[in-house]
This record gives structure tokens, C-alpha cells and sequence, in this order.
């Protein structure tokens, strides 16, 4: 079962949301074999993403990464809204969820 984190997106701001992954024993997932996927939309219906997090593996034998959305692609995101995210890994044909929650962007004063 994903973790269940929601997170506030600045518009026009830079934002990073990093992670750990564990096995079901509490140890760290050694993401070495995995890929990462990562997107925001408006609601769970959503037929197109409002964005694709770029994500990274950080340290893949102590399990943690980061999703995050450039400045350029949080200014294009409407504001405010109150999305859902999710972060996957994926290895070979197996998909796993391993975040997920609401997303908060909040609007920019200044531009």
C-alpha cells in the first residue's frame, strides 16, 4: 500500500518532494533494478496529466529519491487548484505505488 503524504506546490516555484522506500521488514528497497514515475493531475479522471514529475533515484541501495517540477512547469500549472499526485517504481512489467496524496498549488503574486 502507498504512503499517504499530501504536498503544496508554489506556482512559478521550483518544488521537490523526496522519498524513501522500504521492504515490508522495515529494511531499505534497493532501487538499483528500478525506473521512477511521477504525475499531478487535477482529479483521479484526469484522461491527461497536469504534469510529469522528473524523478530521480538519489541513493538506490538506501532506497530514496525525488520527485520534482522545474519553475517553468509549475508557472504553467493553474492556480489555485487542489490536484492528486502519485509517485511509482517499476521494475520489469511490475508497477507499485509508493506515494500518493493531494496536491496544493498555490498561486504566484508575483510574475
Amino acid at each position: 500500500m502507498a504512503k499517504v503524504e499530501d504536498i503544496t506546490i508554489d506556482q512559478g516555484s521550483f518544488f521537490q518532494h523526496p522519498f524513501q522506500v522500504f521492504n515490508a521488514d522495515g529494511s531499505f528497497l534497493d532501487l538499483t533494478n528500478y525506473s521512477l514515475r511521477g504525475q499531478l493531475r487535477n482529479n483521479f479522471a484526469d484522461a491527461t496529466e497536469s504534469a510529469s514529475f522528473t524523478m530521480q533515484i538519489q541513493n538506490a541501495t538506501q532506497g530514496t529519491g525525488v520527485g520534482q517540477l522545474g519553475s517553468t512547469t509549475t508557472a504553467a500549472l493553474p492556480a489555485p487548484m487542489k490536484g492528486v499526485y502519485d509517485f511509482e517504481i517499476l521494475t520489469g512489467s511490475v508497477v507499485t505505488r509508493i506515494l500518493e496524496g493531494a496536491a496544493t498549488v498555490r498561486p504566484e503574486v508575483t510574475k
